[in-house]
């Protein structure tokens, strides 16, 4: 009996092997028949033992889908000429033979170069010491192209056009090298992995080993006062840190999938850390898209990010093309900018927005006609709750008055930062001084500028008015830049956008 049962169990195994084994041919078959269709239609998007990423270049506008189409109009262009002489489908062959060969000759024209991009050029192999990786496979695929070869002043600020599934896009470095190398540094110093000072340093695997992957870098303490030094030289450089509060870093927290159940060291916190250290314009994008969708219109749409290099929609033509447009389409674009500031003061509920920046190269306009901000650097957050209620001022507050503030602001690490609504009119002052004005008596002592600048004349949107709105518009203008008494800039400011949307609706007009 116990014999008979040995057999059995013997036998059983026997069979399980056998079949095992004509599985495993099975798999192998299908997997062989896999690998020969692959080769037979290989995907000119993804890397190649011959074009390791595929490079390729087209004209500005072309897609993906029509650089594959030249190439197979070169290697079937012969098949096609011939089906098409033979009668069934004569029209439809002829008209997609002359659409290739017309793309065929736009493809060769020297204008744009978008090509794929390297991995170089993204270094997804620092992440999670990165912004995201949520384009990486669509830059891998083909399917995000840009411009890296023309020279000018967008490269070297690490700004690249390009295309994404049809659609004019902008990807950005948003850093220099020299603050990239800065932020490697600091985590292979301070990585707790590295025991021995010549140990090879990986980014990547470190930077969960320091302290920026961990719970207390959210420390408002810490982003206020440290944050800057780790990628920056001072810390002016990173206004958002500087008045950052509790309320904000939680929503921070929320748009980066963090926690309570998020462990102490988590590749979402260098990420979220990594992005606010070296710029954090990705990063307000995302808040203002997701928090604060009163002021969406002001900023371009944030598509996405792989690596250090984020991706923006196009916003449009630089706001200084406009200089020559016609008063009309001039006043318009000033009334946005003043509404813009009105908007960043009193939209949201919750939030204040500081801007301090304002040059023409920071500001593009739609093709609908809207204004948007391109670079969003030098923008502060203000917790509306933590905002103190204002004293009266004794005197004007110009430019003496706001660069006193300002040094006071940062000399104080954030203690000071309940006021800064009550400076918010600097905006104001900035705006009107830098962009809208052209009378003589602001061209030439230009605030805020280097001692070089100050002496050089730039035009202001508002030049030539109209004859019907003087003398009132360029006192206003002056007002606008020289408070001679408190509240007067507010006051002008207030008439001025009143008047330019009056002139808008057609009103005033000689």
């Amino acid at each position: 009996m116990l014999a008979f049962r040995v057999r059995r169990r013997m036998g059983l195994l026997l069979g399980l092997l056998l079949c095992s084994l004509v599985s495993v041919q099975l798999f192998n078959l299908s997997l062989g028949s896999f690998e020969r269709t692959a080769k037979d239609y290989p995907n000119s998007g993804l890397p190649t033992s011959q074009d390791p990423w595929n490079f390729g270049t087209w004209k500005e506008g072309q897609t993906r889908s029509d650089n594959a189409k030249v190439k197979s109009l070169k290697d079937f262009g012969v098949g096609v000429m011939e089906y098409a002489g033979q009668g069934g489908g004569n029209q439809e062959i002829i008209a997609e033979k002359q659409s290739l060969e017309s793309t065929s000759r736009i493809s060769t024209q020297p204008l744009r170069r978008f090509s794929k991009v390297s991995p170089a050029v993204l270094q997804e192999e620092k992440c999670p010491g990165c912004y995201g990786t949520t384009l990486c496979d669509k830059f891998y695929a083909g399917n995000i192209t840009l411009d890296m070869e023309t020279a000018g002043q967008a490269k070297r600020k690490g700004v690249f056009f390009g295309h994404m599934e049809g659609q004019r896009i902008v990807g950005k470095h948003l850093a220099d090298p020299s603050e990239f190398k800065r932020l490697d540094h600091f985590v292979c110093q301070n990585s707790s992995r590295r025991i021995r000072p010549n140990q090879s340093c990986d980014v990547s695997w470190d930077i969960l080993h320091s302290h920026l992957a961990s719970r207390m870098a959210l420390d408002v303490e810490y982003i206020r006062k440290d944050a800057h030094k780790v990628a920056q030289k001072t810390p002016s450089s990173l206004g958002l840190a500087l008045c950052a509060s509790d309320r904000f870093l939680g929503q921070l927290k929320d748009l980066y999938g963090l926690n309570r159940w998020t462990r102490d060291c988590s590749p979402e916190i260098a990420t979220l850390m990594t992005s606010l250290i070296l710029n954090p314009e990705g990063l307000l994008l995302k808040f203002f898209q997701q928090y604060v969708p009163e002021l969406q219109k002001y900023f371009p749409t944030y598509l996405g990010e792989c690596g250090r290099m984020i991706v923006v929609a196009e916003a449009g033509e630089p706001l200084s093309e406009y200089l020559d447009a016609s008063w009309d389409v001039r006043a318009d674009l000033s009334r946005q900018i003043l509404q813009m500031i009105y908007d960043f003061q009193n939209a949201s509920s919750d939030w204040m927005v500081v801007f301090a920046d304002f040059r023409y190269e920071n500001f593009a306009v739609t093709t609908d006609g809207r204004i948007q901000l391109l670079d969003l650097e030098d923008i502060m957050i203000i917790d509306k709750r933590e905002i103190v209620p204002a004293k009266k001022r004794p005197s004007e507050c110009n430019e003496e008055c706001f660069v006193s503030f300002t040094k006071s602001l940062f000399q104080s690490e954030g203690q000071d930062c309940g006021v800064v609504p009550h400076h918010s009119q600097m905006m104001l002052l900035l705006a009107c001084h830098k962009i809208l004005s052209d009378l003589e008596s602001t061209k030439y002592l230009r605030y805020f500028y280097d001692e070089k600048e100050k002496q050089v004349s730039t035009v202001g949107l508002l030049h030539d008015v109209p004859d019907i709105l003087e003398p009132n518009m360029s006192n206003l203008l002056y007002n606008c830049v020289f408070e001679s008494s408190p509240g007067q800039r507010i006051q002008s400011a207030n008439i001025l956008k009143r008047l330019l949307e009056v002139t808008g609706r057609g009103f005033m007009r000689s």
